[in-house]
């Protein structure tokens, strides 16, 4: 049996009580199948560089919840109540459970869907966007069985899930490295959606135009660098008078490597860094090649 923590979901308790933990609705975000959210907007979340945004159909699903948890209860002669579950040996896992009952040690997972989502409800499937969520509530929980139901315009859809344990192992071993993340203060990677997309015509046109060229650029640099290489390797002498070019060796001294200096592996070196300064990096995405008009 999880322990059971006495926070009421959605209260001020509750949201400092997760902020530092693996929550369910947390999992598909992490393993990349939300649509709603990154791993490195979840990431700034826990550490408080965020806050959460709640949009219109998540209050509007939070406010049919008890109303569908009722129907399902007339509807299958249940007695499902929310809680909230931390896992026994893992005390950074939880997960707020929409209904749970002691009965059939079982729980349900409630969406107020859209005609989409509902759609695939009614053939027995759950939306990929909701599959890990459901699973990890399997894992903190230990509950035997699983409903996910479906809600749309006063219909309801309702099926029961089955635990996948190895999918359950490989979601614990990535909430685990995204946990570690978090407590170390060590951002997961950033995706193409955590960037702002600008569309105003004349800057992509510059932006191409940039990019292109910073290519040939590129290609011209590996061209010197190689044909530089060429000619040292063939000099004879350490002064050289090739063409138009003046080739000549010289010696300079090499860094000091204060890691080796015993005097000062006891004093933190970070206290005589000048202030942090701002940059900007501009790199071409992925290896797409830049159009120009």
């Amino acid at each position: 049996m999880p322990n059971v923590i006495l926070h009421e979901q959605g209260s001020p308790e509750w949201l400092s009580y997760r902020s530092f933990r693996i929550g369910a609705s947390d999992l598909p975000i992490i393993i990349g199948t939300s649509p709603y959210k990154t791993p490195f907007q979840l990431y700034q979340e826990k550490i408080g560089c965020a806050d959460s945004v709640e949009t219109p159909n998540m209050t509007f699903g939070k406010q049919q919840e008890s109303l569908v948890r009722d129907m399902v209860n007339n509807l299958l002669g249940t007695d499902y109540f929310p809680i909230v579950f931390q896992h026994t040996d893992h005390h950074w896992a939880m997960c707020s459970l929409d209904g749970y009952s002691s009965g059939n040690n079982g729980f349900i997972e409630i969406k107020c869907a859209n005609a989409e989502d509902h759609e695939m409800a009614s053939k027995g499937i759950v939306p990929e966007k909701y599959q890990a969520q459901i699973q990890w509530q399997f894992f903190v929980s230990g509950c035997s069985i699983g409903t996910y139901v479906s809600y749309h315009k006063g219909n309801i859809v309702h099926f029961h899930v089955k635990a996948d344990l190895a999918y359950i192992a490989d979601l614990k071993d990535k909430a685990e490295e995204f946990y570690i993340r978090v407590i170390n203060l060590n951002p997961p990677p950033l995706t193409e959606d955590d960037y702002h997309v600008v569309d105003e015509p004349e800057l992509v046109s510059l932006a191409e135009e940039f990019a292109a060229k910073k290519i040939a650029y590129e290609e011209m640099g590996r061209w010197i660098d190689a044909t530089r290489a060429t000619l040292i390797e063939n000099m004879k002498n350490d002064r050289n008078m090739c063409g138009s070019l003046k080739l000549e060796k010289f010696t300079r001294k090499g860094s000091v490597n204060y890691h080796k200096i015993p005097e000062l592996k006891s004093i933190d070196l970070d206290q005589y860094r000048s202030e942090s300064v701002d940059y900007w990096k501009v790199a071409t995405k992925c290896n797409c090649q830049p159009t120009l008009s």
